[in-house]
């Protein structure tokens, strides 16, 4: 069974799905971890397959410019977000079971695959339950109460309830049919209008 492992972020977003890799690994699993290239090297040496993605947020974050121009930085971001997610669909074609952290720019969006979600903080528990709400996945786990038995045991539930594939296949059809440029753009001129 093939399982991709989706993060972005810091060493520290990324060393548990490291973890979790090696760990599904060693169970027999075939986990894939999707990142920026800039943890490559940290994956292969715990043996895990690789797929890099394009983003490095926190340079562009902390870049100092002498002329800061909002709107340049905001294109600079809006280009890298595009990369990004085209690369995060790219790295799911193959896979039987997507296993994102949230913060990840398109993991809800892109699955159409069905979800395990271990939220860790902030908004994650929400998306965790909505995908289970949806039928696309079950309840979100957290992280602290994760065992590599309980895993297992989601990711045969996942990849055997047809109610759950059928879900995830439906849900990920209607995301990737719609315009959400264009939702966000009528959302903000009518926020513009109102002032």
């Amino acid at each position: 069974m093939r399982i991709n492992l989706l993060t972005i972020g810091t060493r520290g977003d990324v060393q548990p799905f490291i973890a979790l890799g090696r760990g599904l690994k060693d169970a027999g699993y075939k986990a894939t971890l999707t990142s920026l290239q800039q943890f490559k090297s940290l994956a292969e040496e715990y043996g895990l397959n690789y797929f890099s993605i394009r983003g490095d947020y926190l340079e562009l974050a902390q870049k100092k410019d002498k002329k800061f121009n909002p709107l340049k930085r905001i294109r600079q971001y809006k280009k890298m977000a595009r990369d990004t997610l085209i690369d995060e669909w790219e790295s799911i074609k193959n896979a039987d079971v997507l296993i994102y952290n949230p913060a990840a720019l398109g993991g809800h969006s892109i699955a159409g695959k069905p979800s395990i979600i271990c939220p860790v903080v902030g908004d994650q528990t929400f998306w965790g339950n909505r995908i289970s709400k949806l039928g696309a996945g079950p309840d979100p786990i957290p992280q602290k109460k994760l065992t590599a038995k309980k895993l297992s045991e989601l990711i045969k539930y996942v990849t055997t309830d047809n109610t759950i594939k059928t879900s995830a296949k439906i849900i990920g059809k209607k995301i990737r049919a719609e315009d959400g440029v264009k939702y966000a753009i009528d959302f903000i001129n009518k926020k513009i209008a109102v002032h």
